[in-house]
């Protein structure tokens, strides 16, 4: 399952620097497919929970050599400053979408 979701994504990415400003109360999300979450980076960055509409809050841990990846055994995000791909499991389908930070 892992590789899969890492082959999908090539890895999670949160852009830290948009996060980090609001980790206290997470940044919301919503996306091409109708999922919406919200992500909270940890103040030290090690870390991010996200919490996917419909299913359990997650951890995701910080990849290794990254500043800004993170991924889960079921969960995978991808940023690139503007857009966040999401790659995540749900009643045992695979899912991957594009999202943007809710207004």
């Amino acid at each position: 399952m892992r590789a899969w979701i890492g082959s999908l994504v090539a890895g999670a990415v949160v852009f830290l620097g948009a996060a980090s400003a609001q980790a206290a109360d997470g940044v919301r999300y919503a996306c091409a497919d109708g999922a919406a979450f919200t992500l909270t980076v940890a103040a030290d960055g090690g870390t991010a929970t996200i919490a996917i509409d419909g299913l359990a809050p997650e951890v995701l841990q910080r990849e290794p050599g990254s500043t800004e990846s993170y991924v889960s055994e079921n969960v995978s995000l991808f940023s690139d400053g503007s857009q966040v791909s999401l790659a995540y499991v749900k009643g045992g389908e695979q899912f991957g979408t594009e999202c943007k930070a809710a207004k």
